[in-house]
């Protein structure tokens, strides 16, 4: 990642592709912002996926929540235990819904209380009963594909700076 315009200029053009029409300009925060967070989330715990997902699977039927058992045998202050990440969900494209809603669900507590307070599931609702979420739909393919794409690396998002929220999404027209 290079600077502030072009992750600004692909941002939007998610948005202006994705979200036109469906959500109202002020609202493609509430949508793209989790996806950022969470590509962050997913870029933080990849060196360590196959682990937490061999640990969860290890302790699944001794324990109703294996995330503490992960945090500790892993060194870690969250977790998700899904075979899924965002770059992983792109393998199963007829599935996309309910694999996303199991990659959410498989959250730590601590995330899926940050992604409960992002209002998440109110935005893939709408994105799902608009088929703006299947990965044929260009949708899907942009939120899911590209945004792992445009991130690739752990650096690229822990090195990303916005600024604010609101500096950020909004432009001028």
């Amino acid at each position: 990642m290079t600077n502030h315009n072009e992750i600004s200029s692909f941002i939007w053009t998610v948005c202006d592709d994705v979200l036109r029409g469906l959500f109202q300009q002020h609202e493609y925060g509430d949508v793209i912002l989790p996806f950022l967070v969470m590509r962050r989330l997913d870029c933080v715990l990849e060196g360590k996926k196959d682990e937490i997902i061999r640990v969860h699977q290890e302790y699944r039927d001794k324990f109703d929540d294996t995330s503490k058992i992960i945090h500790t045998k892993l060194d870690l202050k969250f977790s998700n235990y899904s075979r899924y990440d965002l770059r992983r969900l792109k393998n199963e494209p007829n599935k996309l819904s309910e694999n996303f809603l199991d990659y959410l669900g498989s959250f730590s507590s601590n995330v899926r209380d940050i992604i409960q307070n992002f209002g998440v599931q109110r935005q893939i609702d709408k994105l799902d009963s608009n088929n703006k979420l299947r990965y044929a739909n260009l949708a899907a393919r942009l939120i899911v594909k590209d945004l792992t794409k445009f991130f690739e690396t752990k650096d690229d998002l822990l090195t990303l700076s916005l600024g604010s929220r609101s500096d950020f999404f909004s432009r001028q027209i």
